[in-house]
């Protein structure tokens, strides 16, 4: 969703601010009154599944027992905020719980597999 404001002061022109970016992680609409100006937005765990045929859970992942489920062959690398990997694997199919021992923080994961490549935040508690 984007925004802006125009500030007005008394009768002088109007001070319009920076256009301003949010994003949700699910919207749903049930109103037929929009008539299709609407983006649907999706997850990123949604759109991982859906694009790629993976899942990686739980996230934020607790007692470091991240799983990774994939319908086909691929890889998962995982980066810490430094981009340093702390983890890497690949030929991964099926359902496979890592053996990583991760701090709390916030990662990177990337995915690849035949039909692409995607990135993900992952939080650790």
């Amino acid at each position: 969703m984007r925004n802006h404001a125009e500030i007005y002061f008394d009768f002088n022109p109007p001070i319009i601010t920076n256009q301003t970016l949010t994003t949700y992680d699910v919207i749903v609409f049930r109103d037929s009154t929009l008539n299709g100006n609407v983006q649907i937005v999706t997850s990123a765990e949604k759109q991982l599944e859906q694009q790629l045929g993976v899942k990686l859970y739980p996230n934020p992942v607790t007692q470091n027992q991240l799983t990774a489920s994939f319908t086909e062959k691929g890889s998962l690398t995982l980066f810490d905020a430094r981009g340093r990997i702390v983890f890497q694997k690949a030929n991964l199919l099926g359902t496979e719980t890592l053996p990583v021992s991760l701090k709390s923080g916030f990662y990177f994961a990337t995915i690849e597999t035949a039909k692409g490549r995607k990135s993900v935040k992952v939080v650790v508690e």
